[in-house]
C-alpha cells in the first residue's frame, strides 16, 4: 500500500521568505507532503491585493520547481474572515472572483445564520470558528449539516498554542465538548497549524497525540491528520481541472477517445471461462 500523503493546509505566508531548499527540508523534517498558504480577506476592497498574493505564490512555486518535479507541494487556502461589516453579498462577490483561483476556501463563521449559509454553499470547503464562539456555534445541527454537505470543520492548533496558560484547561474542555458532537455525527475534521512562525509547526505524530488527548481514537486521529486533507486536496484539484464537468465526469477530446479505443483493442482478451 502506498504511503499516504500528509498536509498542513493552513500556514501563513511567512514561510515563503525561506529558499525552496529550506522549505523542502522543513517539510521533510515534519513529514509533510505539502502545505496550504493562507490568503486572508475580510472585504471586497482587498480583492486586488489577494489576487496579487495568489499570483505571487503561484509564480514562486513555478520558479522553484525543477523541470523534473511535476508534483505541487504548495496550495492556496482562501480564508474569509467575517466581521459585522462583511455582508453575505460581499462574501458572494469574493467567492465568485477568487474560488476559481484557489484549491481551498475556508469560511470563518461568527453567527448562526452565517454558519448555516456557509454550510449550504458548495464553494466553501472548510468552516472555522473563533475559540470564544465555537462551543455556541457548533451544535448538533451544525455537525449534522456539515456531514451531509461534505464540509470540514477546522481545528487550528494556534487556538491552543496562543491561549493564555490560565485559560488552557477551559479551552480544552470546550473543544472536547464540541468534538463529542462532531464525533457522534461523524463530521469531517481537519487540523491546521495556522502557524505564524516555525515554532508553531507540528508533525503528524504530535498532532495525533494531541487529538487523542481530546478523546479521539488512534484510527480517528489518523483519518483527521491524513485521510481528510488528502481527500479535500484531490477532490478540489479535480474540480479545478479545465476538463472537469461534474463529479465523475470530465471533458475529453476526439483524439483521447481514439487513443483509448486503440489501447483497449490492443489489450489481450481474457480467456473465456468454460
Amino acid at each position: 500500500m502506498s504511503k499516504r500523503k500528509k498536509y498542513d493546509l493552513g500556514i501563513h505566508q511567512w514561510i515563503l521568505q525561506f529558499p525552496k531548499d529550506a522549505i523542502v527540508r522543513l517539510l521533510k523534517h515534519l513529514n509533510l507532503s505539502g502545505i496550504g498558504i493562507i490568503h486572508e480577506i475580510s472585504s471586497p476592497k482587498q480583492l486586488s491585493e489577494v489576487r496579487r498574493q495568489i499570483m505571487h505564490v503561484t509564480t514562486w512555486q513555478t520558479n522553484v520547481i525543477n523541470k523534473n518535479e511535476s508534483e505541487r507541494f504548495i496550495f492556496h487556502n482562501l480564508l474569509i474572515k467575517h466581521d459585522e461589516k462583511l455582508k453575505q453579498s460581499s462574501i458572494k462577490k469574493i467567492l465568485t472572483e477568487l474560488r476559481p483561483r484557489v484549491e481551498i476556501v475556508t469560511m470563518e463563521c461568527t453567527t448562526p445564520s452565517l454558519t448555516k449559509w456557509a454550510l449550504n454553499d458548495r464553494r466553501i470547503d472548510i468552516v472555522t470558528f473563533p475559540p470564544s464562539q465555537i462551543k455556541h456555534l457548533v451544535d448538533a445541527s451544525t455537525a449534522r449539516i456539515s456531514k451531509e454537505h461534505n464540509k470540514y470543520v477546522e481545528l487550528p492548533l494556534s487556538h491552543f498554542l496562543r491561549v493564555a496558560p490560565s485559560q488552557r484547561i477551559l479551552t480544552l474542555r470546550q473543544y472536547m465538548e464540541v468534538f463529542q458532537r462532531l464525533r457522534k455525527k461523524k463530521t469531517r475534521i481537519i487540523v491546521t497549524s495556522r502557524a505564524r512562525d516555525p515554532l508553531e509547526l507540528r508533525n503528524p505524530v504530535q498532532i495525533r497525540s494531541f487529538l487523542k488527548t481530546l478523546g479521539f481514537t488512534e484510527s480517528e486521529a489518523r483519518e483527521i491528520v491524513s485521510a481528510n486533507p488528502n481527500e479535500l486536496i484531490q477532490k478540489n484539484l479535480e474540480k479545478l481541472s479545465p476538463k472537469y464537468i461534474l463529479p465523475g465526469m470530465k471533458a475529453v477530446t476526439l483524439e483521447e477517445i481514439v487513443e483509448e479505443m486503440l489501447r483497449t483493442q490492443t489489450q489481450p482478451r481474457e480467456e473465456e471461462e468454460e
